[in-house]
């Protein structure tokens, strides 16, 4: 019976023990889940947070898409407009006709006094003028050909 005495205290010590450690094991599985509990809720703020950035980001594109497409159908009028000026005023062909006949005459500039040779056309399709100051420096230069007028000079017609 005394074997049976000290069995039964060895069990209760057993039985101590282990309930020590389900409880210690319990409480650490409690607390790793409020952690974890935590972190998810951390998470799902952030989660939440960038996803109201983005969809503030697409709003902020898709005003810039239309900004752009606004942009892009006004271009496109004036461009219509340009196209119908060019038409009306003979288009290239019409305008290269009249910078040939230019080349060889007296010409200034509309908004200026300064006489000058229309020597040439450069490869940019401008006039390159020449003319000499009064001494005798050589300049030249290239002038949009809507920029110039034949200049009068005394005793001829224009």
């Amino acid at each position: 019976m005394a074997d049976e005495i000290v069995a039964s205290k060895q069990v209760e010590e057993f039985t101590a023990k282990i309930n020590t450690i389900a409880s210690g094991a319990a409480s650490k599985i409690i607390e790793s889940q409020d952690v974890a509990k935590r972190d998810i809720l951390a998470a799902k703020s952030e989660a939440l947070d960038s996803l109201s950035m983005v969809k503030g980001e697409i709003e902020k594109l898709k005003c810039k898409m239309a900004d752009i497409a606004s942009l892009t159908d006004r271009a496109h009028v004036v461009q219509g407009r340009l196209d119908a000026i060019e038409a009306s005023l003979g288009g290239p062909e019409r305008k290269s006709e009249e910078m040939a006949k230019l080349v060889g005459h007296v010409v200034r500039i509309k908004s200026s006094r300064t006489e000058m040779t229309a020597a040439g056309i450069s490869s940019d399709g401008r006039i390159v003028c020449a003319w000499m100051t009064g001494y005798g420096e050589y300049h030249e230069a290239t002038v949009p050909f809507f920029a110039l007028e034949v200049a009068e000079r005394e005793g001829s017609a224009k």
